[in-house]
Formats: structure tokens, C-alpha cells, sequence
């Protein structure tokens, strides 16, 4: 639409009633006031800001943007001066970059919950505790057996019911520790049985 606003420029005066141009300056400057009028009520006064703006603020301004030529009838006027295929074009970009927004948002957003890093921490405190419990056993202490057994039932139950799946039911998973959070918070603060000898 501002491309309309050279037609009013004085520069082009000398222009007006030349006879060897073809042109109606009368009905081209006209529209180029009605264009003027358009992106002021649209974009307000002044270079567009809102291309400065962080994605998520440009997506909802475009929304915003499109809604208000919607509601208030601005599409034939648009549609005349930049042509039919502008406007079609808006919206379909709009639908696009909005779900580009979300995907990144989503991404964003995603990375600091990320559970990853925790489960791969989990995974190796568990392997270290199990690994430090079987080197308690002796052989000929039955006794510290029973004991390595008992410090490692909460992992025997978890891989029992992983294995198993989630949807049955047995007393001994009962206690378990309902995430990996809270598990890992009881391998932290479990104590080493003491090895007999």
C-alpha cells in the first residue's frame, strides 16, 4: 500500500494533463490517498514496527492485523489496491507462522522441562549403587546377600513392573517410589549396609 504513495508526491505534478500520458492521475492519486488512509488506520503513522518485534509478539500483531481488516470490511479495499492475491497470501502465511511460533515456543519451553538429562543421571547413580552393592557380597557371609538383596528390591521391583507394564497391580509395587525424581532423591540419602566381617 505504500508503494500508492508516490502518485501524491508533487514531484509528479508537471505530469498532470500531459497529453502523450495514458494516465488518470485524478483516479490514480485518489486511490493512493484511499491506500495512505488504509495503512494509516492499519499500521498507524511511522516505519512498521512490529517486524522488530519477537516472534511470538509479530504472530499475534499479524492476527490482531488480519482480524481488523476482517471486522471492520477493509478486504475489497485491499483486494483493489494491492490486487487479489495479497491479502490470500497474508492469511495462509499467517496460519504458517503462527504454528512455526508454537513449534519453537513448544521447542523452547520443551528444553527447559526436558527430562533427559535427569533420566541419564538416574540411569547412572542406579548402575554405580548396583555396582557398589554387588561388590558387598561375600561368600561366605550369607548374611551380607540378604543385605545387597535388600538394598537393591526398590530396582528389582521397578524393572519387575517395567517389564510387566504399568497396568498391573502387585502389592510389592506398591511402595515404590511413584517417578524417577523420587527415586533418585532415595538413592541419594540410602545408606550402604555395612558389610559383615
Amino acid at each position: 500500500m505504500q508503494g500508492w504513495e508516490r502518485y501524491i508526491r508533487p514531484g509528479l505534478d508537471f505530469l498532470v494533463g500531459d497529453p502523450e500520458l495514458a494516465v488518470d492521475f485524478e483516479e490514480v492519486r485518489e486511490r493512493a490517498t484511499r491506500a495512505h488512509e488504509l495503512a494509516r488506520k492499519l499500521f498507524g503513522e511511522g516505519p512498521l514496527e512490529m517486524l522488530s518485534k519477537p516472534f511470538p509478539e509479530q504472530s499475534q500483531l499479524m492476527a490482531n492485523l488480519l482480524r481488523l481488516i476482517d471486522e471492520d470490511q477493509h478486504s475489497p479495499a485491499m483486494l483493489e489496491l494491492c490486487g487479489d492475491e495479497l491479502l490470500p497470501i497474508l492469511q495462509r502465511c499467517q496460519v504458517e507462522y503462527a504454528a512455526m511460533v508454537d513449534r519453537r515456543s513448544g521447542a523452547e519451553s520443551g528444553s527447559r522441562v526436558d527430562l533427559r538429562s535427569v533420566r541419564a543421571k538416574l540411569g547412572r547413580r542406579i548402575v554405580n549403587y548396583s555396582t557398589l552393592m554387588l561388590t558387598l557380597i561375600d561368600e561366605d557371609a550369607p548374611a551380607s546377600i540378604n543385605k545387597v538383596e535388600t538394598a537393591l528390591l526398590p530396582m528389582v521391583l521397578l524393572r519387575t513392573r517395567r517389564t510387566r507394564g504399568a497396568s498391573d497391580t502387585n502389592e510389592d509395587t506398591a511402595a515404590l517410589p511413584s517417578d524417577d525424581a523420587e527415586l533418585l532423591d532415595q538413592l541419594n540419602n540410602a545408606t550402604l549396609p555395612e558389610q559383615d566381617g
